[in-house]
């Protein structure tokens, strides 16, 4: 993207939420909604699960540690903890395909100010990974 325009100003709202640096964020996925339950993975990031389906006890002590998790049935509220360390846009969605039509994914916009600095620091040699695509352009 040339920077005229910000990611969320191309997509409905709601669909890319921007994340400060550093900073646990919380999220808590209601489960039972249609087709549920649905296996929600995180790209850039393993999470805590604090509050599994099924269960409605809170673990902050020793929670697992995972990339997708299930988000139950009517009633459960799956509740996930992750800290904002790796700065990019990352995908939260829903593991089975055919969902993505039914709208069950976001983007994390994670620290855009990084972002922002480090897309003009291209390293030689990434440049140089691809010399027909470089000849080309």
């Amino acid at each position: 993207m040339s920077g005229v325009r910000s990611a969320q100003s191309l997509l409905p709202i709601g669909n890319v939420y921007t994340l400060p640096r550093n900073k646990t964020i919380e999220l808590i996925m209601p489960g039972g909604s249609s087709g549920a339950p649905h296996p929600f993975h995180l790209h850039g990031h393993n999470f805590d699960v604090v509050r599994s389906a099924g269960s409605a006890e809170y673990n902050y002590h020793n929670p697992v540690r995972r990339d997708v998790v299930s988000t139950g049935f009517a009633g459960d509220n799956v509740t996930i903890r992750f800290t904002t360390n790796n700065p990019g846009p990352w995908f939260l969605h829903c593991h089975i395909d055919w969902h993505l039509d039914n709208g069950l994914a976001i983007v994390f916009a994670e620290d855009v100010d990084t972002i922002e600095r480090e897309k003009k620091k291209v390293p030689n040699e990434w440049k140089e990974l691809c010399p027909t695509y470089q000849s080309a352009h």
